[in-house]
């Protein structure tokens, strides 16, 4: 496959993957769950080689991004916010 083609054959691949976590949730099914979630960093991996960038790279953002706006660890979730103009 050409460079192009890799990459949104990876999009697609990343779909599935995605589609298929959702149904081991669904089934409430952990061991698949766990499979799945491997597919995803496989192909989160061969997107990242194909892109010319690392893990470190993308994690170093994940990481500054998470210490502005916060995580995930203490299932909270945030509807919206109301700004005021002074």
């Amino acid at each position: 496959l050409s460079q192009e083609e890799t990459l949104e054959k990876l999009k697609d691949k990343l779909q599935e993957e995605v589609n298929e976590v959702f149904e081991s949730y669904r089934k409430e099914d952990t061991v698949k769950l766990q499979e799945e979630l491997a597919d995803v960093i496989e192909v989160i991996d061969a997107m990242l080689y194909h892109n010319n960038c690392t893990l470190e790279q993308v994690l170093a953002i994940r990481d500054k991004k998470k210490e502005k706006r916060g995580g995930f660890e203490k299932g909270l979730y945030l509807e919206s916010i109301e700004y005021f103009d002074k």
